[in-house]
C-alpha cells in the first residue's frame, strides 16, 4: 500500500466525520493527512519506518544530552538531611543549600527525595521534590510528637 492510498482513505474518513458534525475529529484527520504531504509514492511501510526512526531518535537523543546524575551531591545532601534528624533549623539549612546549589537539578532533587523517602514518586520540578522532602520531615516530627504525647498519657 502506498501513502497516497492511505491519504485517500483518510480523506474519506474526514468527510464522514464532517457529515456527522464531529469537527474536532475531522480536524485531527486533516492534520494527519497534512503529515503525509510529499510522500504519496512511498510504500506505507517505509514511511512508517522513517516516522518510527524519527520518534525513537528524538527520545534517545534528548536523554543522551542530559548530564548524568551528580551522585556526590545526592549523597552529600542525603547524609546532611539524615544527620539533621529532628533539628528543624539544621534541616531548613540543608534544604536552603539544596535550593541554592546549581549542581542539584530536578533529577538530583528527585533522587534525594527517593532515597530520603524510600520509594517516593518523582516530582516534576526541583522545588516540588524539595517541598515533598519538607512535608515528610514535618510529618515525621508530628508523628513523633503524637507518640510522645501518648506515652506521657500512658505513664500518668
Amino acid at each position: 500500500m502506498k501513502v497516497k492510498e492511505l491519504r485517500d482513505v483518510l480523506s474519506d474518513l474526514k468527510s464522514i466525520y464532517e457529515d456527522a458534525g464531529a469537527r474536532s475529529a475531522a480536524l485531527e484527520v486533516v492534520n494527519l493527512v497534512n503529515l503525509l504531504d510529499g510522500h504519496d509514492e512511498e510504500p506505507i511501510e517505509d514511511f512508517m519506518a522513517d516516522i518510527r526512526a524519527l520518534i525513537v531518535g528524538t527520545r534517545f537523543s534528548a536523554r543522551s544530552r542530559s548530564a548524568p546524575l551528580d551522585e556526590v551531591a545526592i549523597d552529600l545532601y542525603l547524609t546532611r538531611l539524615q544527620q539533621a534528624g529532628r533539628n528543624r533549623s539544621e534541616f531548613a539549612r540543608v534544604l536552603s543549600d539544596i535550593r541554592l546549589d546549581p549542581k542539584v537539578r530536578s533529577h538530583e532533587a528527585n533522587a534525594i527525595l527517593h532515597r530520603y523517602i524510600v520509594g517516593h514518586e518523582a516530582k516534576r520540578s526541583k522545588s516540588a521534590a524539595i517541598e515533598a522532602i519538607e512535608q515528610r520531615f514535618d510529618g515525621r516530627r508530628l508523628e513523633e510528637n503524637r507518640l510522645r504525647s501518648s506515652e506521657s498519657a500512658l505513664t500518668w
